[in-house]
């Protein structure tokens, strides 16, 4: 988590804030493809399930912040059309999409 965490930090280092899309099978970070989702495991299906398709992540996230986000997305329950996460009360989380 503390590698997530200070490769947030540097990209924000350039910018305010990081979009993650999910596209198709593809996920996408500041438009620039990254990885097929399948790749990354449970945690991008799930998202994609629910029907979160963008995730944006503003600066002064904190590893915490990164931490509690994980764990709410591992509660989402598999095939919810509608999701209610609120991962952190910093609020530097922004998700949007058919199911959020």
């Amino acid at each position: 988590m503390e590698s997530l965490s200070i490769a947030f930090q540097l990209l924000h280092s350039l910018q305010p804030a990081v979009v993650i899309g999910l596209v198709g099978d593809e996920v996408i970070v500041d438009d620039m493809p990254m990885a097929k989702a399948d790749t990354l495991g449970p945690l991008i299906r799930r998202l994609q399930q629910s029907g979160v398709e963008r995730i944006t992540v503003d600066r002064g996230v904190t590893t915490e912040d990164l931490v509690t986000f994980i764990d709410a997305i591992g509660t989402i329950e598999r095939g919810r059309r509608r999701i209610a996460i609120r991962p952190t009360r910093s609020r530097r989380f922004r998700i949007s999409g058919s199911g959020a």
